[in-house]
Protein backbone atom coordinates (compact mmCIF):
# COMPACT_ATOMS: atom_id res chain seq x y z
CA UNK A 1 0.00 0.00 0.00
CA UNK A 2 2.11 2.99 -1.25
CA UNK A 3 1.60 6.14 0.85
CA UNK A 4 3.25 9.55 0.42
CA UNK A 5 5.47 10.38 3.40
CA UNK A 6 7.73 13.44 3.53
CA UNK A 7 9.76 11.88 6.35
CA UNK A 8 10.67 8.82 4.26
CA UNK A 9 13.99 9.00 2.32
CA UNK A 10 12.22 8.17 -0.95
CA UNK A 11 9.18 10.32 -0.25
CA UNK A 12 6.85 7.31 -0.40
CA UNK A 13 6.34 4.56 2.14
CA UNK A 14 5.32 0.99 1.38
CA UNK A 15 2.69 0.41 4.03
CA UNK A 16 0.44 -2.60 4.67
CA UNK A 17 -3.25 -3.37 4.65
CA UNK A 18 -4.33 -6.28 6.86
CA UNK A 19 -7.73 -7.97 6.79
CA UNK A 20 -9.04 -9.63 9.92
CA UNK A 21 -12.30 -11.50 9.43
CA UNK A 22 -14.43 -12.94 12.21
CA UNK A 23 -16.88 -15.78 11.76
CA UNK A 24 -16.90 -15.15 7.99
CA UNK A 25 -19.01 -12.03 8.63
CA UNK A 26 -17.14 -9.23 10.35
CA UNK A 27 -14.37 -7.72 8.24
CA UNK A 28 -11.81 -5.34 9.71
CA UNK A 29 -9.18 -3.69 7.52
CA UNK A 30 -6.14 -2.56 9.49
CA UNK A 31 -3.73 -0.02 8.06
CA UNK A 32 -0.14 -0.27 9.30
CA UNK A 33 3.01 1.65 8.39
CA UNK A 34 4.82 -1.62 7.69
CA UNK A 35 4.22 -5.35 7.45
CA UNK A 36 5.89 -6.15 10.78
CA UNK A 37 4.08 -8.40 13.24
CA UNK A 38 4.06 -5.90 16.12
CA UNK A 39 1.29 -3.92 14.39
CA UNK A 40 -0.95 -6.99 14.43
CA UNK A 41 0.06 -7.90 17.98
CA UNK A 42 -0.78 -4.40 19.19
CA UNK A 43 -4.20 -4.47 17.53
CA UNK A 44 -5.10 -7.88 18.94
CA UNK A 45 -3.89 -7.09 22.45
CA UNK A 46 -6.63 -7.74 24.99
CA UNK A 47 -8.47 -10.23 22.80
CA UNK A 48 -8.62 -13.95 23.52
CA UNK A 49 -7.95 -15.88 20.32
CA UNK A 50 -9.33 -19.37 19.80
CA UNK A 51 -9.24 -20.65 16.21
CA UNK A 52 -7.33 -18.58 13.66
CA UNK A 53 -6.85 -19.32 9.98
CA UNK A 54 -4.03 -17.52 8.16
CA UNK A 55 -1.35 -18.16 5.57
CA UNK A 56 2.07 -19.59 6.32
CA UNK A 57 3.92 -16.29 6.70
CA UNK A 58 6.14 -16.08 9.79
CA UNK A 59 4.64 -12.63 10.38
CA UNK A 60 1.49 -14.39 11.57
CA UNK A 61 3.32 -16.45 14.20
CA UNK A 62 2.20 -13.88 16.76
CA UNK A 63 -1.31 -15.39 16.83
CA UNK A 64 0.14 -18.65 18.16
CA UNK A 65 2.09 -16.78 20.82
CA UNK A 66 -1.24 -15.26 21.85
CA UNK A 67 -2.67 -18.73 22.45
CA UNK A 68 -4.59 -19.36 19.23
CA UNK A 69 -4.95 -22.69 17.43
CA UNK A 70 -3.59 -21.72 14.03
CA UNK A 71 -4.75 -23.39 10.86
CA UNK A 72 -2.85 -23.39 7.58
CA UNK A 73 -4.21 -22.59 4.13
CA UNK A 74 -4.49 -25.72 2.00
CA UNK A 75 -5.12 -23.56 -1.07
CA UNK A 76 -1.59 -22.14 -0.68
CA UNK A 77 -0.16 -25.65 -0.34
CA UNK A 78 -2.05 -26.85 -3.42
CA UNK A 79 -0.94 -23.80 -5.41
CA UNK A 80 2.70 -24.75 -4.98
CA UNK A 81 2.02 -28.16 -6.52
CA UNK A 82 0.20 -26.45 -9.39
CA UNK A 83 3.35 -24.38 -10.03
CA UNK A 84 5.36 -27.59 -10.24
CA UNK A 85 2.98 -29.14 -12.78
CA UNK A 86 2.98 -25.96 -14.86
CA UNK A 87 6.76 -26.17 -14.87
CA UNK A 88 6.55 -29.62 -16.42
CA UNK A 89 7.03 -31.78 -13.30
CA UNK A 90 4.15 -34.25 -13.55
CA UNK A 91 5.23 -36.05 -10.38
CA UNK A 92 3.11 -33.46 -8.54
CA UNK A 93 -0.13 -34.72 -10.14
CA UNK A 94 -0.67 -37.37 -7.46
CA UNK A 95 -0.59 -34.72 -4.73
CA UNK A 96 -2.94 -32.49 -6.72
CA UNK A 97 -5.43 -35.34 -7.13
CA UNK A 98 -5.41 -35.93 -3.36
CA UNK A 99 -5.97 -32.23 -2.67
CA UNK A 100 -8.86 -32.26 -5.16
CA UNK A 101 -10.54 -35.09 -3.24
CA UNK A 102 -9.99 -33.29 0.10
CA UNK A 103 -11.56 -30.10 -1.27
CA UNK A 104 -14.43 -32.13 -2.72
CA UNK A 105 -15.36 -33.41 0.76
CA UNK A 106 -15.89 -29.87 2.07
CA UNK A 107 -17.71 -28.89 -1.14
CA UNK A 108 -20.15 -31.78 -0.65
CA UNK A 109 -20.71 -30.66 2.94
CA UNK A 110 -21.46 -27.10 1.81
CA UNK A 111 -23.89 -28.28 -0.85
CA UNK A 112 -25.67 -30.40 1.74
CA UNK A 113 -26.05 -27.38 4.04
CA UNK A 114 -24.37 -29.15 6.95
CA UNK A 115 -23.54 -27.53 10.27
CA UNK A 116 -19.95 -27.23 11.49
CA UNK A 117 -20.47 -30.33 13.66
CA UNK A 118 -21.84 -32.35 10.73
CA UNK A 119 -19.01 -31.16 8.50
CA UNK A 120 -16.50 -32.22 11.18
CA UNK A 121 -18.01 -35.72 11.26
CA UNK A 122 -17.78 -35.92 7.47
CA UNK A 123 -14.13 -34.82 7.61
CA UNK A 124 -13.28 -37.54 10.12
CA UNK A 125 -15.00 -40.10 7.93
CA UNK A 126 -13.87 -39.00 4.46
CA UNK A 127 -11.03 -36.46 4.72
CA UNK A 128 -8.88 -38.22 7.34
CA UNK A 129 -8.03 -41.22 5.08
CA UNK A 130 -7.13 -38.83 2.25
CA UNK A 131 -4.87 -36.85 4.57
CA UNK A 132 -3.13 -40.09 5.55
CA UNK A 133 -2.51 -40.83 1.85
CA UNK A 134 -1.20 -37.31 1.31
CA UNK A 135 1.17 -37.65 4.25
CA UNK A 136 2.55 -40.92 2.90
CA UNK A 137 3.05 -39.34 -0.53
CA UNK A 138 4.85 -36.32 0.98
CA UNK A 139 7.16 -38.58 2.98
CA UNK A 140 7.99 -40.60 -0.12
CA UNK A 141 8.68 -37.50 -2.24
CA UNK A 142 11.02 -36.05 0.39
CA UNK A 143 13.34 -38.93 -0.37
CA UNK A 144 13.39 -38.78 -4.16
CA UNK A 145 12.66 -35.16 -5.22
CA UNK A 146 15.38 -32.58 -5.82
CA UNK A 147 15.19 -30.20 -2.80
CA UNK A 148 15.72 -27.03 -4.85
CA UNK A 149 13.26 -27.93 -7.61
CA UNK A 150 9.78 -26.38 -7.66
CA UNK A 151 8.27 -29.66 -6.52
CA UNK A 152 10.96 -30.06 -3.87
CA UNK A 153 10.12 -26.63 -2.43
CA UNK A 154 6.39 -27.47 -2.52
CA UNK A 155 6.94 -30.74 -0.68
CA UNK A 156 9.15 -29.02 1.90
CA UNK A 157 6.50 -26.33 2.47
CA UNK A 158 3.72 -28.88 3.00
CA UNK A 159 5.91 -30.93 5.34
CA UNK A 160 6.89 -27.83 7.32
CA UNK A 161 3.28 -26.61 7.60
CA UNK A 162 1.75 -30.05 8.16
CA UNK A 163 0.38 -29.50 11.68
CA UNK A 164 -1.32 -26.28 10.59
CA UNK A 165 -2.59 -27.69 7.29
CA UNK A 166 -4.28 -30.59 9.09
CA UNK A 167 -5.70 -28.54 11.95
CA UNK A 168 -9.15 -28.73 10.31
CA UNK A 169 -9.28 -32.41 11.36
CA UNK A 170 -8.94 -31.40 15.03
CA UNK A 171 -10.96 -28.17 15.19
CA UNK A 172 -14.63 -28.29 14.07
CA UNK A 173 -14.78 -24.57 13.18
CA UNK A 174 -11.47 -24.42 11.32
CA UNK A 175 -11.76 -23.69 7.61
CA UNK A 176 -9.85 -25.59 4.97
CA UNK A 177 -8.39 -22.47 3.37
CA UNK A 178 -7.84 -18.75 3.86
CA UNK A 179 -9.71 -17.97 0.63
CA UNK A 180 -12.38 -15.78 2.26
CA UNK A 181 -9.75 -13.25 3.33
CA UNK A 182 -7.95 -13.54 -0.01
CA UNK A 183 -11.18 -12.63 -1.80
CA UNK A 184 -11.76 -9.75 0.62
CA UNK A 185 -8.37 -8.27 -0.22
CA UNK A 186 -8.84 -8.85 -3.94
CA UNK A 187 -11.10 -5.78 -4.28
CA UNK A 188 -8.38 -3.51 -2.94
CA UNK A 189 -5.66 -5.16 -5.02
CA UNK A 190 -7.62 -4.71 -8.23
CA UNK A 191 -8.55 -1.10 -7.40
CA UNK A 192 -4.88 -0.38 -6.75
CA UNK A 193 -4.28 -0.52 -10.50
CA UNK A 194 -6.21 2.76 -10.94
CA UNK A 195 -4.14 4.95 -8.59
CA UNK A 196 -0.47 5.50 -7.74
CA UNK A 197 -0.55 6.09 -3.96
CA UNK A 198 -2.50 7.40 -0.96
CA UNK A 199 -1.87 11.09 -0.28
CA UNK A 200 -0.94 10.61 3.37
CA UNK A 201 -1.32 8.14 6.22
CA UNK A 202 -4.61 9.63 7.41
CA UNK A 203 -6.11 9.00 3.97
CA UNK A 204 -4.83 5.41 4.08
CA UNK A 205 -6.48 4.87 7.48
CA UNK A 206 -9.73 6.35 6.20
CA UNK A 207 -9.60 4.04 3.19
CA UNK A 208 -9.18 1.07 5.54
CA UNK A 209 -12.14 2.25 7.65
CA UNK A 210 -14.30 2.65 4.54
CA UNK A 211 -13.39 -0.85 3.37
CA UNK A 212 -14.28 -2.20 6.82
CA UNK A 213 -17.81 -0.82 6.52
CA UNK A 214 -18.29 -1.81 2.88
CA UNK A 215 -17.04 -5.39 3.24
CA UNK A 216 -18.92 -6.06 6.48
CA UNK A 217 -22.13 -4.82 4.87
CA UNK A 218 -21.57 -7.12 1.90
CA UNK A 219 -20.94 -10.07 4.20
CA UNK A 220 -24.24 -9.35 5.98
CA UNK A 221 -26.13 -9.01 2.71
CA UNK A 222 -26.65 -5.26 3.18
CA UNK A 223 -26.29 -2.70 0.41
CA UNK A 224 -23.37 -0.51 1.60
CA UNK A 225 -24.74 2.63 -0.07
CA UNK A 226 -28.09 2.28 1.73
CA UNK A 227 -26.36 1.62 5.05
CA UNK A 228 -24.03 4.64 4.81
CA UNK A 229 -26.82 6.97 3.69
CA UNK A 230 -29.28 5.84 6.37
CA UNK A 231 -26.67 5.78 9.15
CA UNK A 232 -25.39 9.28 8.36
CA UNK A 233 -28.98 10.53 8.39
CA UNK A 234 -29.59 8.90 11.79
CA UNK A 235 -26.40 10.42 13.21
CA UNK A 236 -27.42 13.88 11.98
CA UNK A 237 -30.82 13.33 13.59
CA UNK A 238 -29.11 12.84 16.94
CA UNK A 239 -28.78 9.06 17.14
CA UNK A 240 -25.58 8.41 19.13
CA UNK A 241 -25.88 4.88 20.51
CA UNK A 242 -23.10 2.94 18.79
CA UNK A 243 -24.71 -0.49 19.08
CA UNK A 244 -27.82 0.67 17.23
CA UNK A 245 -25.70 2.10 14.41
CA UNK A 246 -23.62 -1.03 13.73
CA UNK A 247 -24.21 -2.89 10.44
CA UNK A 248 -25.28 -6.06 12.25
CA UNK A 249 -28.26 -4.20 13.79
CA UNK A 250 -29.21 -2.34 10.61
CA UNK A 251 -32.57 -3.13 9.06
CA UNK A 252 -32.03 -2.67 5.31
CA UNK A 253 -34.60 -1.17 3.01
CA UNK A 254 -35.13 -2.42 -0.55
CA UNK A 255 -32.10 -1.62 -2.73
CA UNK A 256 -34.38 -0.12 -5.39
CA UNK A 257 -35.65 2.40 -2.85
CA UNK A 258 -32.07 3.43 -2.01
CA UNK A 259 -31.23 3.72 -5.70
CA UNK A 260 -34.28 5.90 -6.32
CA UNK A 261 -33.32 8.21 -3.46
CA UNK A 262 -29.77 8.44 -4.80
CA UNK A 263 -31.08 9.47 -8.21
CA UNK A 264 -33.24 12.16 -6.60
CA UNK A 265 -30.27 13.50 -4.62
CA UNK A 266 -28.11 13.67 -7.76
CA UNK A 267 -30.87 15.47 -9.67
CA UNK A 268 -31.24 17.99 -6.84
Amino acid sequence: MPVLDVDHPLGIRTSTLWLLQGERVYSYFLYAESGHAHHLTKRLKGYKLASVMCDGSSTNNCVERMGADRGGCNAHARRKLVEAVRGGDHRALVGLELFAKIFHVDADSKRAGETAAQRFERRQRESAPLIAELKAWIQARRGDVEPKSTLGKAVAYIHRQWERLTRFLKDPVMELTNNDVERGLRTWVLDRKTWMFCGHQQSARRAADALTIIMTCKNLGIDPRCYVRDTLRRILDGKKELKALLPENYRPRPITQCADEGAVEQAA
